[in-house]
Formats: C-alpha cells, structure tokens, sequence
C-alpha cells in the first residue's frame, strides 16, 4: 500500500498524506461493510418471509387436524434493524427536556 510506517511520518507533507489516505481506506473499508451487510440483510429477509410461507401451511395442515401444537415463528429484534437502532421512542426518556419559564407560560 502507500501508507507510510507510522515511525516514518516525519514531515507535514507527509502527514497530511497519510491523513487522505487513511481517511480513503476508512471509505473503502466502510463502503465493504455495508454492501456485505446489506447482502446479509437482504439473506436473512429472505429466509423469514420463506418460514412464514411455510408456517401459513402448517397452520393449515394443524387446523385441519384440530391440534393447538404451537410451532417456531420468526420475528425481528429491534437490534436488527438499523433504522430502529437510532430511533428513540418515548419509553426509552428517562427525563424531560428542559422548559424555559417562557415554554412553561405557552402550555398553559
């Protein structure tokens, strides 16, 4: 690669060289991951809607049969789903936002 050693970083060209290029390979590296994950994603969807596919059957076939067995149903973890990592919701608020006298006067 044309990363320098980090002992051998002595001039500021040098520097600011290894800064981009750094800052590039954390790019690449990121850019990677996430088509990897999202491929990984996309799999694991996959695989759920095709166990729900043959649950509806097996709900059928135990209906059919006038059995309560209870079966594996799949489901997501909040964890999962990137886009429910960063959302919060109002359960997860311990405190309540700091109200000026002005805020306080408007509510009532």
């Amino acid at each position: 690669t044309l990363l320098y050693p980090p002992t051998a970083l002595k001039t500021p060209n040098q520097k600011r060289l290894q800064m981009v290029l750094l800052g590039e390979l954390t790019r690449e590296i990121r850019k990677n991951f996430n088509g990897h994950f999202d491929k990984i994603m996309s799999l694991k969807e996959e695989e759920v809607d095709k166990i729900e596919e043959r649950n509806i059957r097996i709900q059928e076939i135990l209906t059919e049969l006038d059995s309560k067995e209870e079966f594996f149903k799949p489901s997501w973890d909040s964890n999962e789903r990137p886009h429910e990592v960063l959302t919060v919701t109002d359960a997860e608020m311990t405190c309540k936002p700091y109200e000026t006298e002005e805020m306080r006067e408007a509510k009532r």
